[in-house]
């Protein structure tokens, strides 16, 4: 039963970090097919407590949400994804994704020669800078795709979780 929860979760993981890659939209549909399938394997494993630091991240997360610094569909995504973790684990994600986010904006900043204009706003304390709507995002270089960065690390976590369970079994 675990394997099919993963392997769902997988998919809804990779569905939702390819269109915030392409489109800056996270659709609504994987991220809540992702947020129950998490409570069903939290509810099979009876593990009601590891759900307290996941979700202390987030809440540590809706300050960045709320100036801007992250969209709905990040935010959305990484409650989602707190039935998947245990603290240690999914803090390690988070800082992970967080990371690879960075480093992903830093590449597009530099791509577009922007870099250095954007370290001086941002050391001046100007944050108002994000784009209105996905389409402005897409053309906008401090715009980063978390969710795909996001994707990109809990699934991967994921696929080892899966294949220590196949090697477990077969023990």
């Amino acid at each position: 039963m675990q394997y099919v929860l993963y392997a769902a979760a997988i998919v809804c993981l990779a569905w939702a970090g390819w269109s915030d890659a392409r489109r800056m939209e996270v659709p609504v549909l994987p991220v809540a097919v992702l947020f129950c399938l998490g409570f069903v394997r939290v509810a099979l494993l009876r593990e009601w407590y590891s759900l307290a630091v996941p979700l202390v991240t987030v809440v540590l997360c809706v300050p960045l949400y709320l100036r801007r610094g992250m969209a709905e569909g990040d935010l959305l995504t990484m409650l989602a994804l707190t039935g998947w973790f245990n603290g240690s684990v999914y803090a390690v994600i988070v800082a992970v994704s967080f990371a690879a986010g960075a480093a992903w904006g830093v590449i597009r900043l530099q791509r577009a020669g922007e870099l250095g204009s954007w370290l001086k706003r941002v050391s001046a304390g100007v944050w108002a800078e994000v784009p209105d709507t996905s389409e402005n995002g897409l053309k906008c270089p401090a715009c980063v795709p978390m969710v795909s960065a996001i994707a990109l690390v809990a699934g991967s976590v994921m696929i080892v979780r899966m294949l220590g369970m196949a090697v477990g079994t077969q023990r």
